[in-house]
């Protein structure tokens, strides 16, 4: 899965099992990566799903559907969906994705030091 690191790069933080939430009753699973320049959200293609459990077991994500430099990050919150927590970005441009996650402590971690040097700047 290290096709998508540039030159340099190296993983933070990574969870392979987590998933995305698109409105109130999408949910697509993949994976969340944190560089120690960017975030990322890898998601499976869309026909695996037509496959149902078959097509999951057999595609890896892929897809990038969140490839943010932390410096595109406006603001990183901690919600809920149920009782899965969500990690809610919003980005500089206006765009927000919500990202199921178990723990969410190690994600601000990993993304806070670097919106502090943003802040700062």
């Amino acid at each position: 899965m290290s096709a998508w690191l540039e030159d340099g790069e190296r993983v933070v933080l990574e969870d392979r099992r987590s998933g995305r939430l698109e409105g109130r009753l999408r949910a697509f699973t993949g994976a969340i990566v944190a560089t120690d320049r960017r975030l990322l959200f890898l998601e499976r293609p869309r026909w695996a799903y037509a496959f149902g459990l078959i097509g999951l077991l057999l595609t890896k994500p892929t897809e990038r559907r969140l490839d943010a430099a932390f410096a595109d990050i406006a603001s990183v919150g901690v919600g809920s969906h149920g009782r899965a927590k969500t990690l809610e970005i919003e980005l500089t441009s206006g765009e927000s994705h919500r990202l199921l996650v178990k723990d969410p402590e190690p994600w601000l971690a990993a993304i806070g030091p670097q919106s502090a040097e943003r802040a700062a700047a």
